[in-house]
């Protein structure tokens, strides 16, 4: 009886088990995988950077790029800026979408990478909550290969995005491996966003980044540049969100499509400290300089960044003291860049060979350090003068203050003379005889002091002739 069970419970298993080696063997495995680069807590401006692995000719891959809850406390709308795939889908295979929740207008467009650069419309700009655009634009290697969404709310609240992309890949030669999918987020200070790859119906990647404001930042831009030979130079504008323009000469070449991200800050970000108060006035503007491209490549990068008169006024500083300074981690100080200001554009430059955080700053000039003005001795004694303690306008005058030097010789008592000026008169001094009044006794009692010592002098004298 019990055989007869274990035999019924082996017909009953052994078919289903078949059946799901088989489903494993016909389930095709994943052609690619994909790894992130970047942490997933992200500040505005961030670069989100991910690397795909084995992809090659005809996978069918596909991107897609979402948020529910995107908030934007600064000017501007939500950008997914400079989407950029190291590779292109096969002819009529590309399929382009975005969706925008409780936007007013919304748009997307590709960007080509040649010379002149070609912007083509997708579609957009509309208007209403809830917005989609598609496009079957095909996606070159190397032509079309920065896809970029815009949306602005339509109302106070979050926002909802979904960008997607996908495509069956093509390449010539196949694309490289791995293929560096970049891009970045601007506009949103706080909310999640979310990246989801897939091979054909498999996901490969899903990963949520948290958007997270840091204390003081007031506004972030991404700038890609062209192709850049060492020794020439590009000017990149970041003057729309960061009040600053970048002048950059690298020591090598530099490729089309190097992404530089400046992030502006009204107190000193993450990374350097404050100023000390005692040894600069600040105007309340900082700004990092960020790129993985650039690193280690910049032979000259002039830093211009603009500021308001309404700064000015606000900070106290003395326009003409202001500069650029640089803060250096190894010594934990805010160093000056060479460089200057210019009071009529309301505009500061530093000069710089490196990425760093960079501030205005006034130095405060020391306070005058007190200087004795020269004097002479004579008749063996030791040289006389005065110091002089600097006026300050609205005070009280200060008397300056005398200050001699003793030998041995005899001295003899002298009240000091005081013009109707106010200013020390030098006193009267016997020829060969240094004087010098005891710090002990007022400067008013001295003839009295000195009547006394006659009169017991002469008593003593009159005591011993006596005593004679």
């Amino acid at each position: 009886m019990a055989r007869t069970k274990i035999l019924r419970i082996e017909r009953v298993i052994l078919p289903v088990l078949l059946v799901v080696v088989i489903l494993l063997m016909i389930t095709p495995a994943s052609a690619f995988s994909a790894t992130l680069n970047t942490p997933t807590s992200i500040k505005p401006g961030d670069l989100i950077s991910i690397s795909v692995y084995g992809l090659g000719n005809n996978d069918v891959f596909k991107i897609a790029i979402s948020s529910t809850n995107l908030v934007n406390t600064t000017a501007g709308g939500y950008r997914i800026q400079y989407f950029s795939m190291p590779f292109g889908f096969q002819a009529g295979t590309t399929s382009l979408s975005a969706t925008g929740t409780n936007v007013q207008q919304l748009s997307m467009h590709v960007e080509t990478t040649t010379a002149p650069p070609v912007t083509v419309a997708i579609g957009g700009p509309g208007y209403g909550p809830d917005l989609t655009v598609t496009s079957s634009q095909n996606i070159h290697e190397k032509v079309y290969d920065l896809i970029e969404f815009t949306g602005t709310p339509y109302a106070i609240g979050p926002v909802g995005v979904t960008l997607v992309a996908q495509g069956n890949v093509s390449g010539t030669p196949a694309p490289q491996d791995p293929a560096n999918l970049n891009f970045f987020l601007q506009g949103a200070t706080s909310g999640d966003i979310r990246v989801q790859i897939f091979d054909g119906a498999t996901s490969v990647l899903d990963v949520t980044f948290t958007v997270t404001t840091p204390a003081g930042f007031e506004g972030s831009d991404t700038r890609q540049t062209p192709l850049v030979t060492s020794g020439t130079s590009t000017t990149e504008d970041f003057t729309g969100q960061a009040d600053t323009s970048l002048d950059i000469t690298p020591n090598t070449d530099i490729t089309a499509g190097s992404s530089v991200t400046v992030t502006k800050y009204s107190s000193p970000p993450s990374g350097s400290t404050t100023p000390s108060s005692s040894t600069y006035k600040v105007l309340g503007k900082y700004i990092t300089i960020e790129s993985a491209d650039l690193s280690g490549k910049i032979t000259q990068m002039t830093i211009t960044i603009h500021y308001t008169d309404a700064e000015v006024a606000a900070s106290g500083v003395n326009e003409a003291d202001l500069r650029v300074y640089y803060f250096n981690p190894g010594t934990s100080a805010w160093e000056a860049l060479p460089g200057g200001d210019d009071a009529v554009n309301n505009i500061v430059t530093g000069i710089s060979t490196h990425l760093s955080v960079y501030g205005i700053l006034a130095a405060i000039p020391p306070a005058p350090a007190l200087a004795p003005a020269g004097g002479g001795g004579g008749g063996g004694g030791g040289g006389g003068g005065y110091f002089e303690i600097p006026q300050v306008a609205g005070q009280a005058y200060i008397p300056n203050v005398t200050a001699t030097t003793t030998t041995a010789a005899p001295t003899l008592p002298v009240a000091e003379v005081v013009t109707t000026a106010g200013t020390p008169a030098a006193p009267t001094i016997s020829p060969g005889v240094t004087v010098s009044p005891p710090s002990w006794i007022p400067g008013s009692l001295i003839p009295g002091v000195v009547v006394v010592l006659v009169i017991i002098g002469a008593g003593i004298f009159l005591y011993f002739r006596r005593q004679k």
